[in-house]
């Protein structure tokens, strides 16, 4: 009727807010990313010894999965607008999927 409101919630398509690390407002799927890249350069860093005779950039092949992570979590594909691993994921699995051609 007149003047009646619908109840539809509006979509911003924004990520919610989960957790703020050094002013960078991170979400759930995004803190995943960080948190996993961060367990593998930890299991890296503790089954894989630095490479000698280069000082502190021997440690710098641990730290690879970390910005492997980090990169998967801010990035977007810029033609879809899909975050960079949802696009990754997507585009293996078209790639391994069976085609069919009539």
């Amino acid at each position: 009727m007149y003047g009646e409101q619908h109840l539809l919630t509006y979509k911003s398509g924004k990520e919610t807010t989960f957790v703020t690390i050094l002013s960078i407002d991170l979400s759930f799927r995004q803190l995943l990313w960080w948190l996993g890249g961060g367990f593998v350069s930890f299991l890296l860093a503790s089954h894989i010894p630095p490479f000698p005779f280069v000082g502190y950039w021997g440690y710098a092949p641990h730290f690879l999965p970390f910005i492997i992570g980090i990169v998967f979590s801010l990035l977007k594909h810029p033609t879809t607008d899909l975050p960079l691993g949802k696009y990754v994921a997507l585009w293996l699995q078209f790639k391994r999927r069976k085609k069919v051609y009539y």
